[in-house]
């Protein structure tokens, strides 16, 4: 069998090539294709976004007590439980890992 070249199975013995092909091209077309995935899948690396239940269920987290590692999110005075803790922190990390800050609190309107 030559190198390069498939024969057909019904005509092995006369030698006549079925598909010509030139392992120096398959090379290079799957090196490209390797590349072209690589580049995808670090352009998706790098647009996260903070998903809106991750942002709902810090903000349930704050509501219950929850002591924040966010600049500018405050918490209740409540105690919360050790894996009620753990899970929130879960998802404060998460959310830092997309550099979230907490809402600014809106200013109540003066009374005249």
């Amino acid at each position: 069998r030559v190198r390069g070249v498939l024969f057909s199975t019904s005509q092995r013995y006369n030698s006549t090539p079925l598909q010509v092909y030139d392992p120096t091209t398959m090379k290079t077309f799957l090196f490209l294709t390797l590349l072209a995935c690589l580049l995808a899948v670090l352009v998706a690396q790098d647009t996260k976004k903070c998903k809106k239940c991750h942002q709902r269920k810090y903000t349930k987290c704050l509501e219950n007590g929850f002591k924040a590692s966010i600049e500018g999110c405050k918490s209740t005075e409540v105690e919360m439980k050790k894996k009620a803790t753990k899970k929130c922190t879960k998802i404060e990390n998460k959310l830092k890992e997309c550099g979230y800050s907490c809402p600014a609190p809106e200013p109540q309107p003066e009374a005249f």
